[in-house]
């Protein structure tokens, strides 16, 4: 068990060592700045992470409470001193217990993946009909919107539906940053405006810009283009 549970440990822990290590970005913000550029020092940079990192974290953390249902009731019979027969009899319980919550537990686990698959064929739906050009922003943002529930405030900013949000405005980000260069300048704006459906006029181009350039470079980076979009939902 000692050495299953070593070699699981390391299969989990090496790739994440490979992409921290040679994935990271600058940090701006106490966040990764993936338009950033130049080197990046050891504690100065970092990633970021999906839902599926936190999410099977805690699974982890809940499949030791099985663990204890049958390791506790054992530790204790064996420092009453009783013999291996009376040990064993006083186990019977628990180990059927821990059985029965076992077997519930998996099964939990596979319609959780059943469930998770699903949201996710979706999502590659739409994602692919995006880069066909067959769905317009307002579309896509209306989607997120409808999977969260209409919470806005409460639902999609969680992480999950933070992700989400994320994965729908990569494409729509590439196709307006018409130089490939990461961030989105006050030419590159109109076509953003005038699919959100407001008047590409300069002066609102310009109000716009502004507001999606929180850090006031005269650029907007992916994380700005993100927030605006939540915003644009409200």
């Amino acid at each position: 068990v000692g050495a299953l549970a070593g070699s699981t440990v390391m299969l989990l822990t090496f790739p994440w060592f490979i992409c921290i290590t040679y994935g990271r970005v600058p940090l701006k913000g106490g966040k990764p700045d993936f338009a950033g550029k130049g080197p990046v020092g050891c504690c100065s940079g970092g990633i970021s992470y999906l839902k599926a990192i936190p999410a099977n974290c805690k699974i982890m953390l809940l499949t030791t409470v099985l663990y204890f249902v049958v390791q506790g009731p054992a530790s204790k019979a064996e420092m009453s001193g009783a013999s291996m027969a009376e040990q064993s009899k006083i186990e019977h319980t628990p180990a059927l217990i821990g059985l029965i919550a076992c077997i519930v537990a998996f099964v939990g686990y596979l319609a959780y993946c059943v469930w998770d698959a699903t949201e996710d064929k979706e999502l590659a739906s739409l994602i692919k009909g995006i880069e066909k050009k067959q769905i317009a922003l307002n579309a896509a943002l209306d989607f997120i919107f409808r999977s969260s529930g209409g919470e806005k405030e409460q639902s999609l900013m969680q992480t999950k539906q933070r992700d989400r949000l994320r994965v729908i405005c990569k494409p729509f980000f590439r196709k307006y940053d018409k130089n490939g260069d990461k961030t989105l300048t006050i030419d590159e704006v109109p076509p953003l405006i005038d699919e959100l459906g407001l008047n590409a006029s300069p002066r609102k181009v310009r109000a716009e810009f502004e507001k999606q350039d929180v850090d006031k470079d005269g650029k907007v980076n992916f994380d700005e283009f993100v927030t605006y979009m939540f915003d644009t939902m409200q």
